[in-house]
């Protein structure tokens, strides 16, 4: 039999996705797909909860895990032809994962890299000029607008701007229907006014802390540079400040609202995951304490999945208010104080609220915060739980970058989730790393961004087990999640005879 190369490999797990893809989209009875649409594709809807065998056929042809992103790949006889779609784009594709890395030039590669920040930057000037919103707000959004006509109307140099306008295009942000003239594609629907997309990338303060990174990892000074502290990171160097990005925010709030719609979108991103994929039902007359559950859109929608329910929303005293208007806005007909309320609350203070069947959530809290901080906001659940207590920690299990092999008694593939209506993760096929690689590429750049805010970082499920066992607690279970998140359910270990809780 012949051997098959790694390139052979890599192709056959790329035809059996877009296979797979295809088949869903049919089955699903959705509309073609193309990035030169004017319109959203269904699939770019965060809200929606993709069938569980085309989000994983999707996660193992590219480079993005969320529901509210798509690509899609046409190989030509030149082998590629790659056509993108996303909500929120962090990273092309598939090809610039596993494949890329097998046939790309390294000096190409380099280049790219080292360069790669422009597209950022492209992409603020397209969005604080007025541009993005010119094109977006066309009568014909399809004939596009001349360079020179849009440069007129943000009073900037044409000259500038058609370079920055067609490096996005070779990015797949925007179109060039001819020369100089350039349209929104699909991918940057996400960045109009309003949507998540425009939310995240808007926030103010990541380009200098992506910069004070490098500083804050070789410090010259070895007390920062060894140090774990939330208030000695690329944050306080960037902005010459001693204060933490939250003790900052609580008193600026014009900035406090931007970072909370940061928040936020990330949030909605990954809502639609932990709504489909937990058995929510099962806790319905429990007391649930969304614990830093910011404007509280969670618990809103606990609240309305659960009527013999108490949900109560914890957060700093700014944030409490932010949470209030939205609790009015989703829920008029409720009453706060009755089914749902707001209170103020310290992470880093005894929890006031305990008593029998209660679940405390912490959702993407900790991965904010070192392991000692992290340990001492447990403890202070632990020290509130009772036996029947549930501690729900909402936040990503970062995946090693390593290639293993999956006993055959334990592999699940595309095939095995056709028709499923249970999520479950597919096992990473030869060659393609335990995180699926390029896929795990934002949550991996969400931890470095972390590490520059907080000291902060995405942990691996070992991590995650130091840091639980540290504050005194067990692991019941661990929930997969459609989205870069798990549910990993903590609960007090069992009491021994002669001890007394």
């Amino acid at each position: 039999m012949k051997t098959l190369s790694e390139l052979d490999i890599l192709q056959q797990h790329l035809n059996n996705a877009i296979d797979t893809i295809r088949d869903e989209i049919k089955r699903n009875n959705l509309p073609p797909l193309s990035n030169y649409s004017t319109e959203p594709h269904p699939m770019d809807d965060a809200s929606i909860a993709l069938p569980p065998r085309l989000y994983e056929a999707r996660r193992l042809l590219m480079g993005k895990p969320y529901s509210a992103t798509f690509s899609w790949f046409s190989f030509s006889e030149t082998f590629c032809t790659v056509y993108s779609f996303s909500g929120m784009q962090f990273e092309k594709a598939f090809l610039q994962g596993q494949l890329q890395c097998l046939v790309q030039s390294p000096f190409d590669r380099v280049v790219e890299q080292s360069l790669s920040g422009y597209e950022s930057s492209c992409l603020q000037i397209l969005i604080r000029s007025g541009v993005l919103d010119q094109l977006a707000e066309t009568d014909d959004p399809s004939a596009g607008i001349p360079a020179q006509e849009l440069a007129k109307v943000a009073d900037i140099d044409s000259w500038k701007l058609v370079p920055v306008m067609r490096y996005l295009a070779s990015q797949g942000w925007l179109s060039e229907v001819k020369e100089d003239t350039f349209r929104l594609t699909r991918l940057a629907l996400e960045l109009r006014w309003g949507n998540n997309g425009r939310n995240w990338i808007t926030t103010p303060g990541k380009p200098e802390i992506s910069t004070a990174f490098v500083k804050q990892v070789l410090n010259e000074d070895p007390n920062w540079r060894y140090s774990r502290q939330p208030n000695q990171a690329a944050y306080q160097l960037a902005f010459n400040t001693d204060q933490t990005v939250f003790e900052y925010l609580k008193h600026h709030p014009k900035e406090r609202h931007l970072w909370a719609m940061s928040i936020q979108a990330w949030g909605d991103i990954t809502y639609v995951g932990i709504i489909a994929d937990y058995p929510w039902s099962s806790l319905d007359g429990y007391t649930l304490v969304d614990c830093a559950g910011g404007q509280g859109k969670l618990s809103i929608a606990l609240v309305k999945m659960l009527p013999n329910s108490q949900v109560i929303i914890q957060d700093r005293e700014e944030v409490g208010t932010l949470a209030k208007n939205n609790v009015k806005h989703n829920m008029p007909e409720v009453i706060l104080g009755d089914r749902i309320s707001v209170e103020a609350q310290d992470l880093f203070m005894p929890q006031p609220r305990s008593g029998p069947k209660h679940v405390y959530i912490l959702k993407l809290v900790l991965h904010d915060w070192p392991d000692l901080e992290c340990i001492t906001i447990l403890q202070h659940l632990a020290k509130a739980a009772r036996e029947d207590t549930k501690i729900f920690i909402i936040d990503a299990i970062s995946e090693p970058c390593t290639l293993r092999t999956v006993p055959e008694s334990e592999k699940v593939d595309l095939k095995d989730l056709e028709y499923a209506e249970e999520y479950r993760k597919i096992s990473p096929p030869a060659f393609i790393p335990a995180n699926f690689g390029c896929s795990a590429k934002p949550l991996l750049a969400l931890s470095v961004h972390m590490l520059g805010l907080f000291n902060g970082r995405e942990r691996s499920m070992s991590e995650w087990e130091t840091v639980i066992s540290g504050a005194g607690l067990d692991i019941a279970a661990v929930h997969g999640l459609r989205g870069t998140l798990s549910i990993i359910e903590c609960q007090l270990p069992p009491r021994k005879d002669n001890e007394f809780h």
